[in-house]
């Protein structure tokens, strides 16, 4: 199987070069990071076989009432419509309502071994969050080049969890008191930057930005078809809401980036996206109001019981969301 290589491009306009095939060497470095899956070279995803549709408009349906969603959030069905005006459904958005009770942390295996080892236990991590205090979403969030530690630069709580410098990625999440934010490395002074999510007990992780400040950034001629997840900033006309996208849906990367720039209208806009981990670490779960457990998870990775319990042992870091005060 001859694999393309997914790419990101922190300047779009300064190269239209089509991508080329990828050595070896380079496939496996990105089937360790996640972009590939878990088994690498040993299986075969899925492939586009015919072109891709192409998305005239992507819409947002809110879900009311049977995924009642926790105070703070809500969640909307993605639509995306093909130029004959058919349309299908392709994923969900959890969106953080604007106030004070939708909340994010960033938790790592260095941290908190206790959730990650011998597997990732979703529920003693749910658990933790204690009275008064409800889970949303589980997913994992940076890459891990090994299974073993998180890609690039990494904090949980003002503490260093990742590595020494920095990984190409130039996106970054950061959480200031609970609360998210997407900025890039190249608009940061780095030094002032980490020096300032040590005195505050900020957390951050590097990730691929697939849409900044309202630009498409990345692009691939990959054809492997995969459900991927991106945490969001989107623009309103009451202001800028944050969330995560999960594709229920397989497609291609650059045709996922393509319904969430489609998502462009009078009433909202997708002004930043940064790609989350799946692949072999697609597991990922939310919850309704009423504690019900909602499974996310890209099937191909999880064919049989030995896969399950070999990709749990391959997180090293969530993302949580959390309603409450």
């Amino acid at each position: 199987m001859v694999e393309r290589n997914f790419e990101y491009n922190p300047n779009p306009q300064e190269d239209e070069s089509d991508n080329s095939d990828i050595t070896r060497r380079d496939f496996l470095k990105m089937s360790a990071a996640g972009l590939l899956g878990a088994r690498g070279l040993a299986m075969e995803i899925e492939q586009q076989r015919n072109p891709e549709i192409s998305t005239k408009r992507a819409f947002l349906v809110e879900v009311r009432p049977s995924h009642n969603m926790p105070d703070g959030f809500s969640r909307f069905e993605l639509h995306r419509e093909d130029g004959s005006g058919r349309s299908e459904l392709v994923g969900s958005f959890f969106a953080m309502e604007t106030g004070s009770t939708s909340h994010i942390e960033f938790i790592s295996n260095k941290l908190h071994p206790q959730f990650f080892t011998p597997e990732l236990n979703f529920d003693a991590v749910r658990q933790s969050f204690g009275n008064g205090k409800q889970v949303v979403l589980e997913s994992a969030g940076a890459f891990t080049p090994d299974y073993k530690q998180i890609q690039g630069l990494a904090y949980e709580q003002g503490q260093s969890v990742g590595q020494s410098t920095p990984s190409e990625h130039q996106g970054l999440l950061v959480i200031k008191n609970s609360k998210p934010e997407i900025a890039y490395l190249n608009e940061v002074n780095l030094p002032n930057f980490l020096e300032q999510a040590k005195q505050n007990k900020w957390s951050f992780f590097q990730q691929i930005p697939a849409i900044k400040h309202g630009t498409i950034n990345f692009r691939s001629n990959n054809q492997a078809l995969l459900e991927t997840r991106f945490f969001v900033e989107r623009k309103t006309p009451t202001g800028t809401t944050s969330g995560v996208i999960n594709f229920s849906k397989r497609m291609t990367i650059p045709a996922a980036i393509e319904v969430m720039a489609k998502m462009d209208n009078s009433q909202s806009k997708i002004e930043n996206a940064l790609y989350l981990d799946t692949g072999a670490v697609s597991e990922g779960y939310f919850y309704t109001k009423d504690g019900k457990a909602n499974r996310m998870v890209d099937e191909q990775f999880f064919a049989n019981a030995q896969a399950e319990r070999e990709n749990k042992k391959k997180y090293t870091n969530l993302i949580v969301l959390w309603s409450g005060k």
